[in-house]
């Protein structure tokens, strides 16, 4: 259904394949974060090949913290893995706890792995008072689904759809830098990672949030359409309707 509103251009036999692929590699995904346990740096440096790093480290390097932001497209997890043993300053990474606690554990230990730190989304505020003087990436999976009577609404996928606007306000109040990273898979176990400047200070007086979101909304949107099986379909992502909350 996600992908059948998401391409209504699409025929049936084309939503079948991207569905088809789309397990493919989510199963590669698994077996993959399950590897991200024991990977060594020199195999996941092997394994993903990095663009645009300078982004990021031309504002570390000069003391200038920043917000990355990405989403749950092809391997995210290696990602955030391949970041941390490219950039010389620690990063936040912050998640949203799972229910379960074994494997709320397992994946704090999978992303405490390469200079990474993970952060609750919950704890979140506390940290970046905290810290606030030490140059840092603040790392966030964006296209998760909010509270959506506090979320941005923009028309993304061919369907309503709400958007957090937290990274967006961490970096107009604090006036950092936002990176889109982008990640796509070039065969099993291969990737190429791409960094680009999503936005940066000095931001013009005024500025709303919702402008820096809706630049990330376009560039995901992009991305999936480039490479639609890649995505993480199975999540609820449309789980809440606009109309509910929003009332023209």
């Amino acid at each position: 259904m996600n992908l059948r509103n998401s391409f209504p251009e699409r025929s049936q036999k084309e939503i079948n394949k991207i569905a088809k692929k789309f397990y493919f590699n989510l199963t590669d995904v698994i077996v993959e974060t399950i590897k991200a346990l024991t990977i060594s740096k020199k195999d996941l440096v092997e394994r993903i090949e990095v663009n645009g790093l300078e982004n990021l480290n031309n504002y570390l390097s000069n003391g200038q913290s920043l917000v990355v932001m990405t989403s749950h497209l092809c391997n995210w997890e290696w990602m955030l893995l391949r970041t941390g043993i490219d950039v010389k300053t620690e990063i936040d990474a912050v998640y949203q706890k799972l229910n379960n606690n074994f494997f709320d554990d397992l994946m704090k230990k999978i992303r405490g792995r390469f200079n990474t730190l993970p952060i609750s989304m919950k704890a979140l505020p506390r940290e970046l008072v905290k810290r606030k003087n030490l140059p840092r990436v603040i790392a966030l999976v964006a296209d998760q689904t909010p509270a959506p009577e506090n979320a941005y609404w923009t028309f993304f996928l061919n369907q309503d759809t709400s958007f957090y606007m937290g990274p967006a306000k961490i970096a107009l109040s604090l006036s950092y830098p936002i990176i889109y990273s982008d990640i796509k898979r070039l065969g099993r176990g291969k990737y190429i990672l791409s960094h680009h400047i999503l936005a940066e200070p000095p931001y013009k007086t005024g500025m709303k949030p919702e402008e820096l979101i809706e630049k990330y909304v376009r560039l995901i949107e992009k991305s999936i359409q480039d490479q639609p099986s890649g995505w993480l379909w199975s999540h609820k992502r449309w789980k809440h309707k606009k109309s509910d909350y929003i009332h023209d």
